[in-house]
């Protein structure tokens, strides 16, 4: 039966209300994922904090966004979602100066050990926080779909899971061009052919049902290989 994947899931629903974010934290995953994926997505970033002011003032300025003095004023700002882009061992930190109810992405990992992370847990169930761990790729388009594919049983009953990422974020190309990396397999001197057809057959390595077998199912695998 033909499969038309072009069904599935690949966005979350936008709010139909953004609220302002207050980031807690400016180090370099602030400045180089969270507020260009802010400022890409549209939602509006109320300001930052640091314990470090002068790094905080300097990104902020960058991003041209506030750079609160104390926790004390960050966390004052009405109806904020708190995006705490900490390391692991300041989480429980800050979340007790939280309000309650307040809505908290963490940093992954959630704590140090089982044994922070389990207080993390109960301290978001104590203070009613509407808390996640930013584990981004679960959002991403490709796992969306393969979430929406799970639940529409195109994959069968799944008894073990297996991933490999291979990403090429834009930042890493622009980073591999400047240095002059080769990026096409022309460059390398592997002929188009064979690397497409080493695509086209790595789905035959392992005796499971993969995405790229569906693909295949749904017709769309050859195109797909010839667009990279």
């Amino acid at each position: 039966m033909p499969i038309d994947v072009g069904v599935l899931k690949q966005a979350w629903p936008r709010p139909s209300s953004p609220r302002p974010i207050v980031v807690i934290g400016a180090g370099g995953i602030v400045g180089d994922a969270h507020l260009p994926a802010y400022r890409l997505a549209q939602f509006p970033v109320a300001g930052l904090y640091d314990l470090d002011f002068d790094k905080a003032r300097a990104l902020a300025a960058k991003w041209d966004v506030r750079a609160f003095a104390t926790l004390e004023e960050a966390i004052a700002t009405a109806n904020a979602v708190f995006d705490l882009a900490l390391p692991p061992g300041a989480h429980l930190d800050v979340l007790p100066q939280l309000p309650d109810g307040a809505t908290v992405l963490l940093q992954k990992p959630m704590g140090r050990d089982l044994d922070e992370a389990t207080r993390i847990l109960d301290l978001a169930r104590g203070k009613k926080l509407k808390a996640a761990v930013n584990f981004q790729l679960r959002f991403s388009p490709m796992m969306l779909a393969v979430a929406d594919a799970i639940a529409r049983g195109w994959l069968g009953r799944l008894v073990d899971v297996e991933v490999h990422l291979n990403l090429l974020t834009g930042n890493v190309i622009n980073m591999l061009k400047q240095a002059g990396s080769d990026l096409t397999p022309e460059a390398i001197y592997l002929p188009r052919g064979f690397y497409e057809r080493a695509l086209l057959h790595c789905r035959e390595v392992r005796n499971r049902f993969t995405f790229l077998d569906l693909a295949a199912s749904s017709g769309m695998l050859a195109s797909l290989v010839g667009d990279l």
